[in-house]
């Protein structure tokens, strides 16, 4: 009915794709979907949404995870004192605080893009000089530079190579270029709305974690965290891959990959996959550029 009912607001480049069931246990949405040139965007609705996290009433982890959680916490010195109490406050140092807030229907890019990557011909001269440069490199490699073009080339397993530049470009450069094409950036709140689509748990999918293993782990058989969620949308499925907002100042959706690579835990390797996280110290200044984070498009649509 919402989707019937906007049809006539969704301008013409968006082609109606069709309907589509997600969702998490009892959780489930019909979801239309559209598409745009060769990107899908999903309809989202509007709602008055509660968001983060309430320390009055927190969220129905197990008391596996708290214990994971305090064997790292306590690196084995059993007279560190640790209770249950800590393990709440440490989750609540990591998300945003409770609050309410009132959401209209968008049109939201179902998966995520890398910013300042362009397709560029494998013959071309710059490609060619970078691959006899650097012969020993057999599989991928990247040159960047902050303020210059960049080049990234992959090599696939059947011996094609697919060649991209890497773009500058600052987070206002960035959002000044969505505009143009009637697009912009969701907002944190709306971010942290379309990944948890709703639902007051500690991960889009529920509480529980895999506690012997990490997120990216190419042997992991419990996939929940790579399932779309329930409003169809790729979101919050690797820590490293953390997605730039309407805010210049965050990200979300992850940590860069810092809880992994600094061996934190097997509980904090999955909290920043958590609806609500934010790092505390996770502020950024984004205007030295963000070629290679991610972003999402968001069209808006006019009541």
């Amino acid at each position: 009915d919402l989707a019937r009912g906007l049809l006539d607001r969704i301008p013409d480049s968006f082609e109606f794709s069709g309907f589509q069931w997600y969702g998490f246990n009892e959780q489930k949405y019909q979801i239309a979907l559209f598409q745009y040139r060769s990107s899908y965007f999903a309809l989202i609705p509007g709602a008055e949404v509660t968001l983060g996290y309430d320390e009055d009433y927190p969220f129905e982890t197990s008391l596996e995870q708290y214990e994971s959680w305090r064997e790292d916490w306590i690196e084995g010195d059993e007279n560190t004192q640790v209770e249950l109490k800590d393990f709440y406050r440490f989750i609540s140092s990591f998300t945003t605080p409770l609050r309410t807030c009132q959401f209209e229907p968008m049109l939201v890019e179902v998966r995520l893009f890398e910013v300042g990557l362009k397709p560029i011909e494998a013959s071309s001269s710059a490609i060619q000089a970078l691959i006899s440069e650097y012969p020993q490199y057999q599989n991928s490699f990247e040159i960047r530079n902050p303020t210059e073009i960049g080049y990234r080339v992959n090599r696939k397993p059947n011996g094609s190579i697919e060649a991209f530049q890497i773009i500058p470009i600052t987070h206002s450069q960035l959002v000044e270029e969505l505009d143009r094409d009637g697009f912009r950036l969701p907002t944190s709140d709306e971010w942290e709305y379309l990944c948890g689509s709703g639902v007051r748990s500690l991960f889009r999918w529920g509480n529980d974690s895999p506690l012997d293993a990490t997120p990216i782990d190419s042997n992991l058989t419990w996939n929940l965290h790579r399932q779309p969620n329930a409003f169809g949308l790729q979101i919050a499925q690797n820590p490293y891959l953390q997605e730039i907002v309407a805010e210049p100042e965050i990200f979300r959706g992850g940590d860069g990959g810092e809880a992994i690579c600094g061996g934190y835990g097997w509980f904090n390797f999955w909290l920043p996959l958590a609806s609500a996280y934010l790092h505390p110290g996770g502020w950024v200044n984004q205007e030295n550029g963000v070629s290679g984070s991610f972003a999402r498009r968001v069209y808006s649509l006019k009541l």
